[in-house]
């Protein structure tokens, strides 16, 4: 697929417009469009100057060519969770992605800073949600920077993207819970790799998520001699196959919290993400307060 956008203009015939009306007095070709050129408005005054920039009218940027493939669904057997059956018979995946650029607001602008998307939304118990994303080893944000200032602020080495997610206890916090101590969403539903069969026990999801699939289980964590560096730079860019976590009549209702450890940087935006489970009506998915406003108090929050 090829991806490309145009500025275009009507100052000239698009369509018989070459680089052969390239601006060339001395061969008496003159062209359509001049830069910054001064105009007769038709009254007897000097004209006006007009900002106009031959370097970027008519232009085609970002024209970028990209592979992709479209797989076959997997054909769910009666032997395969619940819930991922009903995923194929309703359509009703859902996909969490992480959004944004590395660097602070200023340096990410027109983009923005690192976020999960979407980082608020409800299941209900019977649905999937796909978690996976891209990322780069080499972003370069130095001089002269596009629109916005030069610099990559953030955690971890330089120029790289990094996401993991780990479960709190509360959106407010900026502590991951600890799993050894605290019961989790990955304990109450069904996780698998998308391209494979095998369902994740919840230990093992915790740790692929937690090290952006550095480690690929709990067992190869302990049995493995290299250390995933505590800012993942040594992990992947990209967490491309991701994982499939599906809900089930099992799955408690109520809010779940996660948070990136190495994204959520006070110079940078929170990178943290609500889920709330409700029970099934077949109603479409929304969005909803972080805040529940209730829980805010004049002494503060409860």
């Amino acid at each position: 697929m090829r991806l490309r956008y145009n500025i275009s203009t009507m100052d000239y015939d698009p369509y018989t417009t070459n680089s052969s009306w390239n601006n060339d007095p001395a061969n008496g070709v003159i062209s359509p469009i001049t830069q910054n050129p001064t105009v007769d408005i038709g009254t007897y005054m000097q004209g006006f100057r007009l900002a106009i920039n031959t370097a970027q009218t008519g232009r085609t940027f970002s024209d970028r060519s990209h592979v992709f493939n479209i797989m076959e669904k997997p054909a769910y057997t009666t032997d395969s969770p619940q819930a991922a059956q009903s995923q194929i018979a309703d359509n009703n995946l859902l996909n969490v992605n992480v959004r944004g650029k590395r660097g602070n607001i200023v340096q990410t602008f027109p983009a923005v800073e690192y976020d999960f998307e979407p980082n608020d939304f409800y299941m209900e118990q019977g649905q999937c949600v796909h978690f996976q994303w891209g990322g780069s080893n080499t972003h370069n944000n130095g001089n002269p920077a596009g629109d916005g200032q030069a610099g990559d602020a953030g955690e971890g080495r330089g120029g790289s993207d990094r996401s993991n997610i780990m479960e709190m206890n509360d959106l407010r916090n900026s502590y991951p819970m600890p799993y050894d101590e605290y019961a989790s969403f990955f304990d109450v539903v069904t996780c698998k790799r998308p391209m494979e069969d095998a369902v994740l026990s919840a230990q093992d999801v915790k740790i692929v998520l937690a090290t952006q699939g550095y480690y690929k289980s709990e067992a190869d964590a302990q049995a493995s001699n290299d250390n995933v560096d505590t800012l993942l730079n040594n992990v992947s860019g990209a967490f491309k196959q991701g994982v499939v976590c599906c809900t089930d009549a099992n799955t408690p209702t109520g809010d779940y919290y996660m948070v990136s450890t190495r994204n959520n940087n006070f110079s940078n935006r929170s990178q943290k993400m609500k889920i709330r489970v409700t029970e099934t009506t077949g109603a479409a998915t929304g969005t909803f307060e972080f805040f529940a406003p209730e829980s805010i108090t004049e002494y503060g929050t409860q």
